[in-house]
């Protein structure tokens, strides 16, 4: 079995030290929350579980349900009233976006 060497790097720490300089040099509230809020976005992506997704349709007529109904990765449907419907799909492409960043060498 062949061993996996990773390592782990502050690849965005130039980034965010360049929002935070951006942010102390900020001349308006604006551009300090701009700057506060890229550098937290970034950061909850990263730590973003996307195992805990869920994908629910919430569908108002009978023909849409049925169509989604039919399709091979329906889970399960709630029905709130005669009109709403939550249709509950089963996740079918879960590694669009990388679990996790981290630079490995095989």
């Amino acid at each position: 079995m062949q061993s996996r060497a990773c390592h782990e790097e502050a690849w965005m720490k130039l980034d965010i030290a360049l929002s935070t300089q951006l942010r102390a040099n900020a001349k308006n509230e604006f551009e300090k929350d701009f700057y506060k809020l890229l550098n937290n976005s970034v950061f909850g992506k990263t730590m973003e579980n996307i195992r805990k997704r869920v994908n629910v349709r919430l569908i108002t007529n009978e023909m849409s349900a049925k169509k989604l109904v039919a399709k091979p990765n329906y889970e399960r449907t709630t029905i709130f009233d005669e009109r709403l419907f939550a249709i509950h799909m089963k996740k079918h492409n879960l590694f669009s976006t990388s679990l996790f960043t981290l630079r490995c060498q095989f």
